[in-house]
């Protein structure tokens, strides 16, 4: 929590001008439902964590199986859930929109800075970005509810932390996705 703390002097960064209105109730279920239950979270990285703990064999007790890639797959979909639920419903109450906002011009590190200034603050109903306590709520939920049903040898409370960890570098990356998503689709019509 320490590192979160630290990294509240993003909120200082200027931010770039963009009208702002905050999500309806329906826009809020629509975000749930599509960033939950999307097709690159089913078909690309979902897939691809699983796959990578099982080459990695984490946990041990999974195996590198068929089976324990199923299992891992399984896991990766319901902490998703998890922690979108968490993050969508208490930033219902407190107003925090988990939309990200691309700068979409200007300079590229001012761009990756954006992506990584909103894994960590999110906006809320006043348009500012504050720290996403609903983001980092989702993040804690998701990473402990884990030690209700993962085997001993990835529920210490520091595999937790490093969960969570993981939880916010997905998020930056994810944010880059959709910071780049035009420039993307451009190179791909090329060909």
């Amino acid at each position: 929590m320490r590192f979160l703390a630290s990294l509240s002097f993003l909120a200082l960064l200027p931010l770039h001008s963009q009208v702002y209105s905050s999500m309806t109730g329906g826009e809020r279920a629509k975000f749930y439902v599509q960033d939950t239950f999307r097709l690159r979270s089913f078909l690309i990285s979902g897939p691809a964590v699983a796959a990578m703990r099982t080459w990695q064999d984490r946990p041990v007790e999974w195996e590198g199986t068929w089976e324990g890639f199923g299992k891992r797959y399984a896991s990766r979909v319901a902490i998703n859930t998890i922690s979108n639920t968490t993050e969508i419903g208490l930033g219902a109450i407190w107003k925090e929109d988990p939309r990200y906002f691309p700068k979409a011009t200007g300079k590229f590190s001012r761009r990756i800075g954006e992506a990584a200034r909103q894994a960590v603050l999110s906006r809320y109903a006043n348009g500012n970005y504050y720290f996403g306590a609903a983001k980092a709520a989702g993040m804690v939920a998701g990473s402990f509810t884990q030690k209700l049903y993962m085997p001993e040898s990835v529920i210490s409370n520091r595999d937790c932390t490093v969960r969570i960890g993981g939880y916010y570098a997905g998020r930056f990356v994810s944010n880059l996705f959709e910071e780049f998503r035009p420039q993307i689709r451009k190179i791909f019509r090329r060909k």
